[in-house]
């Protein structure tokens, strides 16, 4: 008996020396852990806060008027002169050249406002119009057309800001799903008309034919296993986006094949079907044009 009521008074004292030990630790409840983050982020959004307003779409909407005008720079423009002289004739910038950059950094500023700031808004009163206005800048000025197909095929690489996996297969709201393939199927249309684009896309589907005749071979017609939905090693610098620029890799074949990966994948994503395949059928229809 005496032995047991030691061990007894041996835990009450353990756990007395628990209890004390508890209670020099500062008890938090994770509210202020979060404040820090909480602040940031409403500072972010005060911050970010104009370009959600109807003012700025149009301001916005405006420059990009500018890329349909043919007169880009007026006459007493021409005149002044408030740049650093330069000594070479050599350096100095052709006014081809100067016309490219402005309009391409506008259209690029204007691309990237409608992906990730209008579509995701409330208000989408100008959604329409921005289509329009935004389709035939890319239009008028091709470069900047182009520009966009290759930005597109560069993000499907990328996990965050992927437009195509976005609005494809994520994106709840029917009419920014709507606008943005609307715009994607038009200025694919638009890539088609330049001869190095359709080479590369020439040599991608060349590439494909290649590697779906040894999958045969290697198979003899057995479906041992699903068809790839993109090049396989052996041919995959065709849809390389650093060889985009340089002409080795295919813009439009690299959204193909990613639009392809999107469609194994669209049971999970069912509802979104009908725009993805409407998308497709845009792709489909781009041969018998061009």
């Amino acid at each position: 008996c005496q032995e047991i009521n030691e061990d007894i008074e041996n835990k009450d004292s353990e756990m007395q020396e628990a209890k004390s030990a508890d209670s020099s630790l500062e008890m938090k409840s994770g509210y202020d852990v979060f404040q820090a983050d909480v602040r940031q982020s409403n500072a972010t959004h005060n911050w970010h806060a104009f370009l959600l307003d109807i003012e700025f779409q149009s301001f916005l909407l405006g420059l990009m008027h500018l890329c349909l005008s043919p007169s880009d720079i007026s006459s007493d423009c021409d005149n002044m002169d408030i740049s650093t002289p330069i000594s070479s004739p050599s350096q100095v910038p052709k006014r081809d050249d100067l016309k490219s950059e402005w309009r391409l950094a506008l259209l690029n500023l204007s691309l990237q406002f409608f992906f990730d700031v209008l579509l995701h808004s409330a208000d989408k009163d100008q959604l329409n119009e921005w289509v329009i206005k935004l389709s035939s800048s890319l239009n008028y000025f091709k470069e900047g057309g182009k520009m966009f197909i290759h930005e597109l095929a560069n993000r499907t690489h990328v996990v965050s800001g992927n437009w195509l996996r976005i609005y494809c297969s994520e994106c709840p709201e029917e009419n920014s799903r709507a606008a943005a393939l609307q715009l994607i199927a038009n200025v694919l249309k638009v890539c088609m008309t330049f001869p190095d684009e359709v080479k590369a896309l020439q040599s991608w589907t060349q590439a494909w034919n290649e590697q779906m005749d040894e999958r045969n071979k290697d198979t003899k017609g057995r479906r041992i296993s699903p068809v790839p939905t993109c090049l396989e090693p052996k041919w995959r610098i065709y849809e390389d986006p650093s060889k985009i620029y340089e002409g080795g890799a295919s813009s439009i074949g690299i959204i193909i094949s990613y639009l392809t990966h999107l469609l194994e994948i669209a049971p999970r994503t069912w509802r979104h079907i009908p725009y993805l395949c409407a998308l497709l059928k845009e792709i489909g229809s781009l041969r018998k044009e061009h």
